[in-house]
């Protein structure tokens, strides 16, 4: 039961990702790809974190230890997301060369 709500999308989470991706079909044409990724991270990273206190309630305690140690976490996870991303980026530009 507290899986299904975790996969549920929140209507702030929805509209973030339908206005990320109108925002992103448009970003390239701009050159603003990367900022525009970085908005959204934001938007997801606050998302989570509402979801995570909701669901774990922590005590003040518990939320100093797991918290710095969660954010390193989303750190290096992000780290892995940029290198996915500059592959495909470097694919894409590979395949578009005449």
């Amino acid at each position: 039961m507290m899986r299904a709500s975790l996969t549920r999308l929140t209507p702030a989470g929805f509209i973030t990702a339908v206005v990320g991706g109108i925002l992103l079909s448009f970003a390239p044409a701009y050159g603003q790809v990367d900022s525009y990724v970085e908005l959204l991270r934001s938007d997801i990273r606050t998302e989570k974190q509402a979801i995570l206190t909701q669901v774990m309630q922590f005590s003040d305690e518990q939320a100093s230890v797991f918290w710095p140690i969660y954010r390193e976490y989303d750190l290096e996870l992000s780290k892995y997301a940029d290198r996915g991303r500059s592959v495909v980026q470097a694919r894409r530009g590979e395949s578009q060369d005449p």
